[in-house]
């Protein structure tokens, strides 16, 4: 407020919060720059997602804060006396991913190794802007949380067909920005983060899958999978098909995307990849098959039977804790 009890002039700094008034000296009012404007606190990019142009960055985690929290958490209950550490295992494919999950012996096959501290934080993510972390991938990592809590810790819930396509929507979210942040890029934006943002759900011709690892002694652990599929080579020569496939194993829980990235999947969606599914340790929600209960009784027995369905008729209890 100036010394004539007017609210005065707006100033540069007034958007920086200063509380800098050199209210003895009115007159310097005209000598400052008028065109001043705020540094931007993060990189200008380009918005993966929604396409807006010279836009900050959010320059936060691929894998979300309340993940890194949980596994962190857990880590830290398996092993009291320490401090948890985490180690980023890179694997060059999937079937190496598989027989490390097999084998029980936690990186023993992994291409690269990378110390990331006290919580699973290796990969930021790449060119998402401020308003698309903030606002829908917030949206959605509320939804999926109340899903993927109780199934890392290998507790069994009914996973209805909503369910289902929010944890689908999440994986391919978490695929697209994956495979954006290790580099180089296999899902081109235009097919894979442009095209999703556009339908709101999981892209055309792909297929989500959820596991469960019986075997494993929760400890926090995280593992990532990405590699390239070529489809059939008869459609491919005809449709250019092929596609990229990628998994994630947060303690208990598994699930393994296939991306197609064949230009003719929204009419032709039965030419692309599939996954295959070993039941009753593996189960498609997406597309979304009917209501599931998982993880299936038979998938919390150790070296049990893989020929059943893996679907209970009851529902079950429906907690995220």
């Amino acid at each position: 407020m100036g010394r004539d009890g007017s609210l005065g002039t707006a100033r540069p700094e007034d958007s920086f919060g200063s509380l800098r008034r050199p209210l003895d000296r009115p007159d310097r009012r005209s000598t400052w720059p008028f065109h001043a404007r705020p540094v931007p606190k993060h990189r200008i990019i380009n918005c993966m997602f929604c396409g807006d142009t010279a836009v900050e960055s959010s320059e936060e985690d691929v894998f979300p804060v309340w993940l890194a929290k949980k596994l962190a958490y857990v880590a830290q209950q398996h092993h009291p006396d320490s401090q948890p550490s985490y180690i980023n295992y890179t694997f060059d494919n999937l079937a190496t991913f598989q027989n490390d999950i097999e084998s029980g012996l936690t990186g023993s096959g992994a291409a690269g190794k990378q110390l990331t501290g006290a919580k699973p934080t290796a990969y930021k993510l790449p060119d998402v802007c401020v308003t698309c972390n903030g606002g829908w991938m917030s949206r959605l990592e509320d939804a999926a949380k109340l899903l993927m809590v109780g199934l890392i810790g290998g507790k069994q819930k009914t996973l209805d067909p909503f369910d289902q396509f929010i944890l689908s929507t999440w994986m391919v979210k978490t695929c697209l920005t994956y495979d954006a942040a290790r580099g180089p890029r296999l899902i081109p934006e235009h097919f894979g983060s442009r095209k999703f943002f556009g339908l709101g759900y999981p892209l055309p011709g792909a297929h989500v899958a959820v596991g469960h690892d019986p075997e494993l002694e929760p400890e926090g652990v995280l593992l990532h999978s990405r590699q390239l599929l070529d489809g059939d080579p008869s459609l491919a020569a005809a449709l250019d098909v092929n596609a990229v496939k990628l998994a994630f194993q947060f303690d208990h829980l598994i699930l393994q995307a296939i991306i197609n990235l064949g230009e003719d999947l929204l009419e032709h969606p039965e030419h692309g990849c599939r996954l295959p599914l070993d039941s009753p340790y593996w189960e498609q929600v997406w597309p979304p098959r009917g209501r599931l209960w998982w993880p299936a009784d038979a998938a919390l027995v150790v070296h049990g039977p893989t020929s059943t369905a893996g679907k209970a008729e009851k529902p079950g209890p429906d907690s995220a804790t």
